[in-house]
């Protein structure tokens, strides 16, 4: 007993100690390329190798650079500090944190079984319901967290028994691909579905300053077309093309529009948390100027109020 409860303990320390002493490692290998960036080196591996395996928890390992870029003299703690608190952060912050609003409000549920409803429950038409619902959440939440809260919706649809067993086992890939190409597709159509869309317009910023700024609602115009384009790429391929899915419903309207019933009349905390979203997306997508060339603009609010100073993370 003591041997089986000590493993992980074990096996938790042995990955500790391997942190530093991959630091160690890689600084000697770094070496010739000169002192700060070999220290630079050993440091990224030390926190990658933390980060993967997770040894401690992940907010240790993202603050190690406050500690260890001024005790090894990289960076001062507050040049190190500042980076923590810059604005595209708290933008992925206050996404974030909308994104678990909607989803302990159980908002996104109604939303999917909303959209699966109206669209009906033959196999193509289905298909589009789920990517349609995933690509739309994944628009203001993480791809990932998308595809773990749609995920039993799908299941959901595929374990009802009253489908024929042959239907359902036909249905199975081009649902789960449904739930995962809607996310990923939705990923690209605003700044916060995914964090890499953040990262991006932040070294647009920082790299072309003279350059105007990519606004929330430039990017959705570049972002919504080619994700319209792509979903209906994936759907024909899923439906018509690698799979045959067939006419015959997997499930029909009463099933659906029952787990509707199911969740009853909408709670309190649901449209609260509905009116915060649709508040926060419009103050987002309606921020900035839209620009079509160089001499016609749409005036966002910030020009017309003057309230530059209210960014997107504010």
């Amino acid at each position: 007993m003591t041997t089986s409860a000590g493993s992980p303990d074990r096996a938790r320390l042995l990955l500790q100690l391997a942190g530093p002493v991959s630091a160690i490692v890689v600084f000697l290998l770094m070496q010739h390329h000169g002192t700060g960036p070999a220290m630079m080196a050993g440091i990224v591996a030390w926190m990658a190798l933390w980060w993967i395996t997770e040894p401690v928890p992940i907010p240790v390992t993202a603050i190690m650079p406050l500690v260890l870029f001024p005790l090894l003299d990289i960076d001062t703690a507050p040049a190190t500090a500042a980076h923590y608190g810059k604005e595209v952060i708290f933008l992925f912050l206050g996404g974030f944190i909308m994104a678990l609003g909607v989803e302990r409000s159980g908002l996104h549920k109604r939303i999917a079984l909303f959209i699966v409803d109206r669209l009906g429950g033959a196999p193509a038409r289905l298909v589009m319901g789920l990517m349609l619902s995933c690509m739309l959440i994944s628009m203001w939440i993480n791809s990932t967290a998308t595809v773990l809260v749609m995920l039993p919706i799908a299941l959901s649809l595929l374990d009802d028994e009253g489908a024929p067993a042959p239907i359902r086992q036909r249905m199975t890939i081009p649902l789960l691909l449904a739930v995962s190409y809607g996310a990923t597709i939705g990923g690209f159509i605003t700044p916060v579905a995914t964090p890499p869309n953040l990262i991006f317009i932040e070294l647009w910023r920082t790299w072309y300053p003279d350059r105007p700024p990519i606004g929330f609602g430039e990017w959705m115009r570049m972002g919504l077309p080619l994700a319209l384009v792509f979903l209906c790429i994936a759907w024909w391929l899923i439906t018509r093309v690698i799979f045959r899915v067939g006419t015959e419903p997997l499930c029909d309207q009463v099933t659906v529009r029952e787990r509707r019933a199911a969740l009853g009349a909408m709670s309190a905390t649901e449209k609260r948390t509905g009116l915060v979203f649709l508040f926060s997306a419009l103050l987002w997508i309606t921020g900035d100027d839209l620009r079509f060339g160089d001499h016609m603009a749409i005036p966002g609010w910030r020009t017309l109020t003057g309230f530059k100073w209210v960014s997107d993370a504010a």
